[in-house]
């Protein structure tokens, strides 16, 4: 019911920048809540950005690149979530995508082998 909720009010949007911003305020969301170390609520937040990113169209070209960042970052999050959770082969399924996504991404290689 929730997702129905989410997707009936990004369906409203009529600006795609106005979406990109509630990502980036639902990605802060999730590492408050990893930093107080509410991993499952960290978790709800990531995904809902995978929702919203899933949803975006993007038109112009730095939105892309915003796009690509966030979704890097959402991705690793996630999967140091999981590396917290001891669920490590889905750690690994998030940076291999991240890895094919953005394969210089740095904070990737501070994970460490996987």
């Amino acid at each position: 019911e929730d997702i129905s909720c989410l997707l009936s009010y990004i369906d409203d949007l009529d600006n795609p920048k106005e979406l990109l911003e509630h990502i980036k305020e639902f990605k802060e969301d999730g590492n408050s809540f990893f930093k107080k170390g509410d991993i499952d609520n960290a978790l709800e937040k990531y995904g809902f950005v995978g929702i919203f990113l899933t949803c975006l169209a993007l038109e112009m070209e730095e939105d892309r690149e915003t796009f690509i960042n966030i979704t890097c970052v959402v991705l690793l999050n996630m999967a140091v979530c999981f590396l917290r959770k001891k669920e490590f082969i889905s750690a690994r399924r998030f940076c291999t995508i991240v890895l094919d996504l953005h394969p210089t991404s740095v904070k990737l290689y501070f994970l460490g082998p996987l």
